[in-house]
């Protein structure tokens, strides 16, 4: 129900700054974590890229606390969850888990301060396993994810940079999460992606979107 940004994200720049590289990738990766942990993301109940549209003009702001900005964002979303308690009912026991995203950043309080840390932490414990309107699901015995919740936008504007970053953040973390084979791709995946916000930053047409996207799937 939500359509605020359908018509465009209304974010739009061309120059960006060294720090603010490390404040979008910091925001790419925290928007990752919650698209894929937070109960109410994975019940369907908000609509995450427009969220990271919401968020995104007060982090690129010159002097922006990104990890107040972080937390007070995140959290806003608990209201009527309880995380302590679906923390307790979704157990999943280690010796069962063969593959794990690297979430050990989640837990560095000086890199997202103390409560920003806190927050991300408390998620990454939470296994729902009803995800039929998540962005990623499991079908029957399936060892393989859907993403057909994922909106395909066929007619986003390519001189948008909001929906251009949108589009990296979702490749770089469905990798991250859900590519079997990051360990092995010979690629620092976090150096790519502060690589690759100036490149699609720095397009405004279909086919310099196309080339960008192109030339990071090389890197898997």
């Amino acid at each position: 129900k939500d359509h605020e940004f359908d018509h465009g994200s209304g974010i739009h720049f061309t120059i960006i700054s060294d720090k603010k590289i490390l404040d979008l990738a910091k925001l790419c990766k925290v928007w990752g974590v919650v698209k894929y942990y937070h109960p109410m993301v994975i019940a369907g109940d908000i609509n995450w890229d427009y969220e990271l549209f919401r968020v995104m003009p007060s982090i690129l702001e010159e002097d922006a606390d990104v990890n107040s900005i972080l937390y007070r964002w995140v959290s806003s979303f608990n209201k009527g969850v309880n995380i302590e308690d679906m923390q307790q009912h979704y157990q999943i026991p280690e010796d069962s888990i063969q593959l794990r995203p690297s979430t050990d950043w989640c837990r560095d309080e000086n890199y997202l301060g103390k409560d920003l840390s806190n927050e991300l932490s408390s998620l990454l414990d939470i296994r729902i396993l009803d995800r039929k309107n998540a962005y990623v699901s499991f079908k029957d015995d399936s060892p393989y994810q859907f993403f057909e919740n994922e909106n395909p936008y066929p007619n986003m504007k390519f001189d948008d940079t909001g929906y251009r970053l949108l589009g990296l953040f979702r490749y770089w973390n469905i990798i991250e999460y859900y590519y079997p084979y990051k360990e092995i791709m010979g690629e620092d995946w976090n150096q790519v992606l502060l690589e690759f916000i100036p490149e699609f930053i720095n397009g405004s047409d279909y086919e310099s979107y196309l080339m960008t996207i192109a030339e990071l799937t090389t890197r898997i």
